[in-house]
């Protein structure tokens, strides 16, 4: 069943050893102390639970089954989706954003079970609809007030301080630095692109990106806000976001890719609206202020290719590690579609 439900996507999510596992899912929430433990859904990544827990209404989720995976890949553990401790650190990151008055959903409790390979939370409901089911049918004025908010919820998180998660400082160039030899290792191990192929990418795009597009400083970000993550409540003429959900690869990182790819989600990507993607960025740079971490619509259209171009890259490596190679051709031409904006 959650195979056929997402067919049209064209990813195997599940297979016959996840299915076996549901039981052995239910009793391990059972014995966490969540009552009435119903499956929900199969996403790209996580399998979604729903339940009671100490009297109310909780989203529990598992992460992918670590004991399938190329765990040999280049520090595969320090990347978020596959990161075994990734909910705990969750935990925190909801928690002080939460105290910065960040609408999120608490994490009640995380962990990684190691009788079942994954790591685990639950989580608190989120208060309101699910953006992504009502956005089409938004008016558009409606879509631009959203997206004005959004850009200020995004300079938000990024005001959390990284210390409270234990994130050590790092300069911009050294923490991408890390993330190239991290992703082409991984894009070479599973054959995505060939080491000449990797190379070229490098020797024509890194050193413009690292010599021009840095931000001051890493900050918090969330990476990966968009419709399916956001909650709203229509309080009492317009809505209001709720609630963020999908904190599992927050961490330390570049806050102008968050807003960028955040601007470029929300305005439809390719051929989307301008006015809905000024919007974000306008959002974000009334709360910013105008310090340091202030984002010309400029520049943020400079960048774009680039962080569209390490988005497809990553993505190309963290689906085939699950066994789906089946959206690798289509994503090859996206990288090859930037490249030539570029």
């Amino acid at each position: 069943m959650k195979m056929t439900s997402m067919d049209i996507e064209g990813l195997k999510l599940v297979d016959l050893e996840e299915v076996a596992q549901v039981e052995r899912l239910k009793q391990f929430l059972q014995e966490q102390g969540v009552e009435k433990p119903e499956f929900m859904t199969s996403g790209h990544m996580n399998l979604s639970w729903q339940g009671e827990f100490q009297g109310r209404e909780v989203v529990c989720q598992f992460g992918p089954n670590l004991s399938t995976y190329q765990l040999s890949l280049s520090e595969i553990k320090s990347y978020g989706y596959f990161n075994p401790g990734k909910y705990e650190k969750a935990q925190l990151i909801c928690q002080a954003t939460l105290e910065a008055g960040i609408p999120c959903p608490s994490i009640l409790k995380a962990g990684y079970a190691g009788t079942l390979s994954r790591s685990w939370c639950i989580a608190e409901k989120a208060e309101g609809e699910d953006l992504d089911k009502i956005w089409k049918q938004l008016p558009r004025s409606t879509k631009l007030s959203l997206g004005h908010q959004i850009g200020g919820k995004i300079a938000n998180i990024h005001s959390i301080n990284p210390d409270v998660y234990g994130q050590n400082p790092i300069s911009p160039q050294a923490w991408y630095r890390g993330w190239f030899k991290q992703v082409f290792a991984n894009l070479s191990a599973l054959g995505i692109y060939q080491p000449q192929e990797l190379e070229k990418i490098k020797e024509s795009i890194v050193p413009q990106f690292l010599a021009e597009n840095m931000p001051p400083f890493l900050t918090t970000i969330h990476g990966d806000i968009l419709q399916k993550n956001i909650f709203v409540k229509k309080d009492p003429k317009e809505y209001k976001v709720s609630s963020i959900i999908d904190w599992e690869t927050a961490g330390l990182g570049n806050p102008w890719a968050d807003v960028i790819l955040a601007a470029w989600w929300i305005s439809d990507e390719y051929g989307g609206d301008n006015k809905l993607y000024e919007a974000v960025i306008g959002g974000y740079n009334e709360v910013i202020s105008g310090g340091a971490l202030a984002l010309s619509l400029n520049r943020s259209r400079t960048m774009r290719p680039y962080i569209d171009l390490w988005w497809y890259l990553n993505i190309l490596w963290v689906r085939p590690l699950m066994g789906d190679f089946s959206q690798v051709e289509r994503r090859r031409k996206m990288v090859e579609k930037v490249m030539e904006e570029l």
